[in-house]
């Protein structure tokens, strides 16, 4: 999983980058490139309409709760554990 702040940052600064450079500049290009998948990437998350800001919030709310899941134990379905069903 990515992190979403750094995700925005990426993106912002490739944006700054991208506007310094000369519109026929070929690293120009590639960077437009590298910044529409960031871009995608960050839509994919929630969805097209949603706002940056809504999306920081929705991933470090996801990140909260994936740590509070680092310490529960996983347990396999109760089908697992039963010999007769492996049948």
């Amino acid at each position: 999983m990515f992190d979403i702040d750094d995700l925005l940052e990426r993106i912002k600064d490739l944006s700054a980058h991208i506007d310094r450079l000369a519109p026929t500049d070929p690293e120009r290009v590639a960077l437009e490139a590298e910044r529409e998948l960031l871009r995608a990437d960050a839509r994919q998350a929630v969805g097209p309409a949603a706002s940056p800001a809504w999306l920081r919030y929705e991933l470090k709310h996801l990140r909260r709760r994936l740590a509070r899941m680092d310490d529960e134990p996983i347990e396999g379905p109760s089908a697992a554990n039963n010999p007769m069903a492996w049948t």
